[in-house]
């Protein structure tokens, strides 16, 4: 779900109902519907009037956020209403068979993905429907946008590009604790996590947003990324922060979605995902000899053997091999603040480290393998979303030992040395202590 679009502009509702208000058109419905909607005319027309005041407010003026709010919960309750009321039946049964005989039209096999969307070849049920829902999703994100805002920072420029690329907001004082780096703090502070990464050097300091003083193109290619350098680019003309303008650009208010099927969320605990809807988050139950990973909420029911068998990683991510990098059996993990170690399986653009602690600081991350017979085998630092420096990693090695967790032979793979370091328990010990990663 795309929860930063907007609902259906003004001018393709007017396709989408035209003559749907004229006698013969009602006098058709009332015939599928049972004859009796004498009022239905005079609730579409209240319902066209609300969606073109909503679009008659101004979308990218910070005062206009919980306006906008307003009439978009008004919207979805009184598409609610017209479902309920004037297209018969069960509602909810009857949004299920609209619901599922307009996603076979718009599935993509190839992507595996509903991308497509044209709300002028639907039914007018089906937009309604559509109506109601994605007004609830855009009212959650810029519910989002309002939180986001009461920061003042956000609301300057120069001070919002400063968070991007300032490096000290990644670790708290002591370097306990590791924030999400430079690169990634966009997709931490965006209401719908999209996935994005940059390099600080394309902003550089000091620049006044002209043009031809801007560096490079920024990473990955994605569209997100390419609406954050229009925006950069453009600054001096408009003066908006960059998630205002966002909304008055066609990635929000594009009705067909296709354009952006590379916009998706990724999963972040506590904040746009339930726990139980992540596909294999454990936590780690260390106290127990071997030890037991359980569902987040810890339950007795749900512990079981800690076993990372059935994850799968990214290559990348994996240990190294004679033939590269093997991401089977391989978790990503985050040791929590609290000291909980969580696991999960890493997905690129689903699930990312930032996503166990939903952007909050961590006090290491990287991938893990575990066997239900020896334990922790082989762990490394591999994170890109926080790049734990070998200390943070050295503390969690500790942890895991402190606690009977490692195998006496579990491989360590430390990112940030060089040459590389992955070795056998006891030579990272050596190595850390002397400062000696060969």
């Amino acid at each position: 779900m795309r929860i930063w679009r907007d609902i259906i502009p003004a001018e393709t509702w007017s396709t989408v109902t035209h003559g749907q208000l004229t006698d013969k058109s009602k006098a058709q419905w009332d015939s599928r519907h049972g004859g009796t909607n004498k009022t239905r005319g005079a609730a579409l027309k209240e319902l066209t009037g609300m969606i073109n005041g909503y679009h008659g407010i101004q979308k990218t003026k910070l005062s206009n956020l919980q306006k906008r709010s307003s009439a978009l919960w008004t919207i979805s309750a009184k598409a609610s209403d017209f479902l309920r009321n004037y297209c018969g039946g069960n509602r909810d049964s009857w949004a299920d068979r609209v619901q599922t005989r307009s996603a076979v039209r718009a599935h993509d096999p190839a992507s595996g993905h509903f991308n497509k969307s044209d709300s002028t070849k639907e039914t007018l049920e089906r937009n309604i429907l559509s109506l109601e829902r994605r007004g609830m999703r855009k009212r959650a994100y810029i519910e989002g946008l309002i939180a986001m805002y009461k920061d003042k920072r956000m609301q300057s420029i120069p001070a919002f590009l400063d968070y991007l690329k300032d490096p000290k907001q990644q670790v708290l004082t002591g370097g306990t604790f590791l924030g999400p780096v430079p690169g990634v703090r966009m997709e931490v502070i965006d209401p719908a996590h999209r996935p994005f990464e940059f390099s600080s050097q394309y902003l550089p300091p000091g620049c006044d947003f002209e043009q031809d003083q801007f560096t490079g193109t920024l990473e990955g290619g994605d569209s997100f990324s390419q609406y954050l350098l229009a925006w950069y680019r453009t600054i001096a003309n408009h003066k908006t922060p960059f998630f205002l303008w966002l909304e008055g650009t066609d990635m929000c208010t594009a009705d067909d979605k296709s354009n952006f099927a590379d916009q998706v969320s990724v999963n972040y605990v506590n904040a746009n995902a339930k726990a139980d809807s992540i596909k294999k988050l454990k936590v780690l139950l260390l106290d127990k000899r071997p030890f037991d990973m359980s569902d987040f909420d810890k339950s007795p029911m749900s512990a079981q053997p800690a076993s990372t068998a059935d994850y799968k990683a990214a290559n990348a991510k994996g240990p190294s091999t004679p033939v590269g990098n093997d991401g089977n059996g391989v978790a990503a993990y985050a040791w929590m603040k609290d000291g909980e170690v969580v696991i999960a399986e890493h997905k690129e653009s689903n699930f990312h480290h930032t996503s166990f602690a939903a952007g909050d600081f961590v006090r290491c991350a990287g991938m893990i393998k575990i066997s239900p017979t020896k334990g922790v085998t082989w762990v490394s630092n591999n994170s890109g979303h926080y790049h734990p420096p070998k200390r943070n990693l050295h503390e969690f090695v500790r942890h895991l030992d402190d606690h009977g967790a490692l195998d006496g032979n579990a491989v360590i793979s430390c990112h940030g040395t060089n040459p590389h370091f992955e070795k056998p328990l006891p030579y990272f010990y050596t190595a850390y202590r002397t400062n000696v990663w060969k």
